[in-house]
């Protein structure tokens, strides 16, 4: 019993006296991208596209990377003021042309706005192509020693499906 109490207050000084939080949330179910299909599916039919975050070619963070603690999601830390963009890959698995377009951005601290571009793409057989998150806004609303961390998901919608994936954001302490 007091080998746990030692653990969780190191653990809570260890949090206090760093720079960022964990993520208001924890993963959970967004440990591994999330589906839902269409009201008229049948089991066995294959998901029509897929979506990954990509650390490479994301652009305008002070620091992006994917750590291990935090079930392989990619971690962005970004400034007040600065914008930056996430790349995502996005995959057809059908076996038609489909269109694929950005649904919704959740859980992003206040006073940051998203945006996809291009906001719906079109997609052949096995393509794959780009599409940017793009973030920007103001962040002086947070006025703390301590940073916070979010765990944002992301949402795209194509062919009746609705796919979700989560990255985490740290917000930097101004220059």
């Amino acid at each position: 019993l007091s080998l746990i109490k030692f653990v969780l207050v190191l653990s809570a000084l260890v949090l206090l006296s760093g720079c960022v939080t964990p993520p208001t949330s924890l993963p959970g179910i967004w440990d591994k991208p999330v589906f839902e299909p269409p009201a008229n599916y049948t089991s066995g039919e294959p998901i029509p596209f897929f979506f990954t975050m990509e650390i490479n070619g994301s652009t305008g963070f002070t620091e992006v990377n994917r750590d291990y603690g935090t079930y392989g999601k990619p971690v962005f830390t970004m400034r007040s003021g600065d914008p930056a963009s996430i790349s995502m890959q996005v995959v057809s698995h059908s076996n038609r042309t489909i269109y694929v377009s950005g649904d919704e951005v959740v859980d992003l601290p206040e006073g940051i706005n998203a945006s996809f571009t291009p906001s719906t793409i079109q997609l052949h057989p096995d393509e794959k192509k780009e599409m940017m998150l793009r973030l920007s806004g103001d962040l002086s609303s947070v006025n703390e020693t301590v940073y916070p961390s979010y765990l944002v998901k992301v949402w795209m919608k194509g062919e009746g499906w609705r796919i979700g994936e989560a990255f985490i954001l740290n917000i930097a302490p101004p220059d």
